[in-house]
């Protein structure tokens, strides 16, 4: 397969900061905010079903091959919620730093602070083929919240054998742990090798 251009569908800064380093440096990177359109609604119950409704919807608005994602996470303690809703889960809470504290003052996570964190890239091509790639990070929801890095649950995140959360590292060792750079690592296997 070869392509020299790419649409990231995606108006997440943060997600796009990681998804343009993990990019061959010779393909042409357009982001979801160069067109005008409305993002489409993520009414998919899954990673996997509002990863594809973003990549198809930008690859058919603007004809160009597509790459989207759809990331959460998973807290055991809370039977795999927030997942899929990770995003409305900060904002019902009322943003970042108060769901931080509802996090922090869970006893159910205090006991058993196991969590995961998914992210699942869709991949829709002219042609109509639609394309998926799932990656996972392993590790624990700590506290007090630390680190400037990153986005969402990034400070309160910490993959297993790491000493730090992801919201402490650069982007360069983030991408060596991250379930996006997994999930792009083997995108980058199906379609560059």
């Amino acid at each position: 397969m070869t392509f020299s251009t790419l649409l990231l569908a995606s108006q997440n800064t943060g997600k796009l900061r990681e998804l343009k380093a993990l990019v061959p440096p010779d393909i042409t990177l357009y982001l979801a905010s160069d067109f005008s359109a409305e993002e489409p609604e993520e009414t998919g119950a899954t990673f996997q079903e509002n990863a594809a409704l973003k990549a198809t919807f930008w690859q058919q608005k603007t004809n160009l091959p597509c790459l989207a994602d759809d990331a959460g996470i998973c807290i055991e303690a809370l039977q795999g919620a927030p997942g899929v809703a990770s995003k409305e889960f900060i904002g019902n809470l009322g943003g970042r730093e108060k769901m931080f504290e509802f996090l922090a003052k869970n006893k159910d996570i205090q006991s058993n602070p196991r969590a995961c964190c998914v992210c699942v890239l869709a991949f829709a091509l002219p042609n109509g083929d639609l394309r998926f790639y799932e990656g996972r990070c392993e590790g624990e929801i700590v506290f007090p919240a630390r680190g400037s890095q990153g986005h969402g649950y990034d400070p309160v995140f910490r993959p297993y054998g790491a000493t730090r959360t992801f919201a402490e590292m650069s982007l360069a060792e983030k991408n060596r742990w991250s379930h996006r750079s997994q999930a792009v690592k083997l995108f980058l296997k199906d379609c560059f090798v």
